[in-house]
């Protein structure tokens, strides 16, 4: 998507910051955030719009199942 939003405007500048932690937007001079996440109880709610719908899918090689046996879902972990 970045790759896709350069090309389309390439005078734009983008400096990309990843992170595992919630920023504040406004304390820290950030113009946009992107999360990976659901947003919950945030002041930015009123701004927010979602870019698409994930889903995950976990796979795993043969070797590791033969070592550590094959889970029927998360909760088996």
């Amino acid at each position: 998507m970045i790759d896709e939003l350069s090309q389309l405007h390439p005078k734009l500048n983008l400096n990309v910051d990843f992170v595992e932690r919630h920023i504040d937007l406004l304390a820290e001079d950030y113009e946009l955030a992107i999360r990976v996440a659901e947003l919950k109880n945030s002041v930015y709610k009123l701004g927010n719009q979602p870019l698409l719908i994930m889903c995950y899918v976990l796979f795993v090689s043969p070797d590791y199942i033969t070592k550590h046996g094959f889970y029927q879902s998360a909760v088996d972990h």
